[in-house]
């Protein structure tokens, strides 16, 4: 279920008297998807001697920039296609440790928000979203935010709620898997449509910042969603990130976080 705003309705009635709009991509042009991804192990916020220690506790920041190129002689602004699905590879080694958190369901997150999942189901703190859509000659921007969850049976669902010009509150989904080479593990997350207005295409997800790693307490226990690997191979962790688009296209997007440095 979609939720609408009279921001979004008032910006369909705008859309309606810009002649522009008969094309909805008249101030853009189609260019090709780009993307960069940045992983690194930090601490988590009030749980000391975690972060990007071998074998310890961590939160992961993950930063997604996503554009694209236009090609030579194009006139207007380029951006993305939307997202359909990111597959992030984790390091061999990462730890996934989810059975002792609650969890909180899909329908439950896109029926009722986040305020009625458990709070030991919170896998990440907020994070942005930002997206952006083409309305006639122009292109509306807007930062949203994106929330994880435990989902039942231990994967991740990522609430994304945007409030003006564009009104979404949405339920992107994640599913741990294994995976091999280089990687041990991957989550694959699929992307729903981000409506825009009426006779224009899809809103565009081009950045996306996000603090992935929780921990709880049961007891006198502390309990980490995720870790750091125990061992580093020589020129740090090797991630990977791919990219489908509702174009048909893809992208990877290699990256590599730095091992922990040795104590003196």
């Amino acid at each position: 279920m979609r939720r609408a705003s009279t921001c979004l309705v008032l910006l369909a009635v705008a859309a309606i008297s810009l002649p522009a709009v008969a094309s909805a991509a008249a101030g853009t042009t189609t260019g090709t998807n780009t993307a960069t991804f940045k992983p690194t192990f930090v601490p988590i916020k009030k749980f000391s001697g975690t972060g990007n220690i071998l074998g310890a506790g961590t939160a992961v920041h993950t930063v997604f920039n996503i554009g694209s190129t236009a090609p030579p002689g194009a006139t207007g602004q380029s951006i993305p296609s939307q997202l359909k699905t990111v597959t992030v590879r984790l390091p061999k080694g990462f730890g996934v440790h989810l059975s002792s958190f609650s969890s909180c369901a899909a329908t439950l997150l896109q029926d009722s928000g986040p305020e009625a999942c458990p709070k030991n189901s919170i896998a990440t703190p907020p994070g942005i979203g930002h997206i952006e859509a083409p309305l006639g000659s122009s292109i509306i921007q807007e930062d949203g935010s994106i929330q994880g969850f435990v989902a039942p049976g231990g994967g991740l669902n990522f609430y994304l709620n945007g409030t003006a010009p564009i009104s979404a509150q949405l339920v992107s989904q994640g599913s741990f898997q294994s995976d091999s080479g280089a990687f041990g593990k991957k989550i694959v997350v699929t992307v729903p449509d981000i409506l825009s207005v009426p006779g224009a295409p899809n809103a565009s997800t081009t950045h996306i910042d996000l603090l992935v790693g929780s921990a709880i307490k049961k007891g006198k226990k502390t309990i980490y969603g995720a870790t750091v690997p125990k061992k580093c191979p020589s020129g740090g962790f090797k991630w990977e990130a791919d990219i489908t688009y509702a174009d048909g296209t893809s992208t990877t997007s290699p990256a590599v976080s730095p091992c922990p440095k040795k104590k003196k």
